[in-house]
């Protein structure tokens, strides 16, 4: 895709801001505000329109101990059904395999930072391992999640190799 040159107006503290952030990551400030917009734009942009929040960890971990594993269920089913794909297709307009990765990297473990995503190519498929801190009851809404995700995605067939307290690993292939 083409840069187009553009001049913004930001104020001396944000550039202040801007500029550290850039150092911390050891990127430019262009790139890092390349970032930001596109992240914003492509993905966090949905992601207000369908009303996600944001809050500490510590408070998330405390509800998630409060709540039965049967809600869970419901919650997780919901989430990684009607949710994820209308946010698939309002992001990247159809329902593929891609789009099914794109919405774990940007979506499940970038904006909301559910997990960490590792995906790596192997012989069959995909390998994708979901890291985590919030033990065993999050690994399992993490798997239905994903089951109820991929279900949703046309040729997709996935198998979950592993799932513990701290992580969910599965492959995708096709059918």
């Amino acid at each position: 895709m083409q840069s187009v040159p553009r001049t913004f107006r930001f104020s001396s503290d944000l550039v202040d801001k801007l500029e550290e952030e850039a150092r911390r990551q050891r990127r430019s400030v262009n790139g890092l505000v390349c970032k930001v917009l596109e992240k914003y734009l492509n993905v966090e942009v949905f992601l207000e329109r369908f009303g996600y929040l944001i809050f500490p960890q510590s408070i998330f971990a405390k509800l998630l101990e409060k709540v039965d594993v049967e809600l869970l269920e419901e919650i997780g089913r919901e989430i990684g059904g009607e949710t994820a794909r209308e946010l698939i297709l309002q992001i990247w307009g159809e329902l593929t395999p891609r789009n099914f990765c794109r919405y774990l990297e940007e979506v499940m473990c970038g904006c909301a930072r559910w997990a960490n995503c590792y995906i790596d190519r192997i012989d069959s498929g995909l390998k994708i391992r979901l890291g985590h801190g919030y033990g065993g009851k999050w690994s399992k809404l993490l798997k239905i999640m994903v089951e109820e995700t991929a279900r949703q995605i046309p040729g997709m067939k996935i198998k979950f190799d592993y799932v513990s307290e701290y992580s969910v690993v599965f492959t995708l292939t096709a059918e």
